[in-house]
């Protein structure tokens, strides 16, 4: 059955069991032996629900999810399990008592049982994509054309940004503490940005864009220049669609390197 946990507590076997395979990694844990500090981590805020579930009295499954309940959203952050059942008693929880709602479930591609659950739902999948990372001192690349976002580009910015996101340009201009806005000019317009998280040990280039007819002056590359310079030396990590060739290329030239086993697809699930 599927409880709600307070803490890990009971489950520290299972997560040491699982925590190895490679089809249950997790995208946004670097460390797999940091997994149970993320889980008490989780199991303290509000805006996290943690679930565990048991098969025959034996813990079988863990769970951790982001909960929004202004946007009636979800997130499916860590799902640890090689039981059918466990995902299907999941799947049933998350339809009862957030039926309406929205999930989002970010998850190796191999984890063949959690894909075949989703499918049967009726979820959308996005395309594959690999994790890409980062350290050490900027690149001197020049950045002339780029500043970092004010009044004057607000409506550009929200106009460009993509809105088919759960991290829309209005819900990152509400988040100062996690975002920093860079915005590429071509002459007097606004013609690209980056969203960069910027309060953790390793950030993330969240969304890079440069308008198609201001694309091949290199644009590109100075937003992502300026992100690592403002990011003073910490980790950087990035993830990108696996067929996308051009920007692959671009995060080569500026030090990144993919990360073996790290890939990943997301799907969209309406409860």
């Amino acid at each position: 059955m599927i409880e709600q946990l307070s803490s890990p507590d009971g489950y520290e076997e299972l997560i040491r069991s699982l925590i190895r395979d490679p089809a249950l990694l997790v995208p946004g844990i670097g460390d797999p032996d940091r997994v149970g500090d993320y889980l008490r981590y989780a199991a303290g805020r509000p805006d996290r629900l943690v679930l565990g579930f048991r098969q025959g009295g034996a813990p079988a499954g863990l769970f951790v999810l982001l909960v929004s309940e202004e946007d009636s959203y979800l997130e499916l952050l860590l799902c640890l399990t090689h039981s059918g059942e466990a995902l299907e008693e999941l799947s049933l929880f998350l339809e009862a008592g957030f039926a309406g709602w929205q999930l989002d479930a970010v998850f190796h591609p191999d984890h063949r049982l959690l894909r075949e659950l989703l499918a049967g739902r009726g979820a959308r999948f996005e395309k594959e994509q690999l994790k890409m990372a980062r350290s050490g001192p900027a690149p001197d690349v020049p950045a002339p054309d780029v500043r970092q976002l004010d009044a004057a580009d607000r409506d550009a910015y929200l106009a460009m940004h993509s809105r088919d996101v759960y991290w829309t340009g209005e819900k990152v201009l509400e988040a100062p503490d996690r975002f920093i806005v860079l915005i590429a000019r071509d002459g007097d317009e606004a013609a690209g940005y980056l969203d960069l998280t910027c309060c953790y040990e390793e950030n993330e280039p969240y969304s890079l864009f440069v308008r198609e007819r201001s694309r091949g002056k290199g644009l590109g590359r100075q937003l992502l220049a300026a992100a690592l310079k403002l990011n003073r030396g910490r980790g950087m990590t990035l993830l990108v669609d696996t067929d996308n060739v051009p920007a692959i290329r671009l995060y080569e030239s500026m030090g990144f390197s993919e990360v073996p086993g790290r890939r990943s697809v997301t799907a969209h699930w309406s409860l």
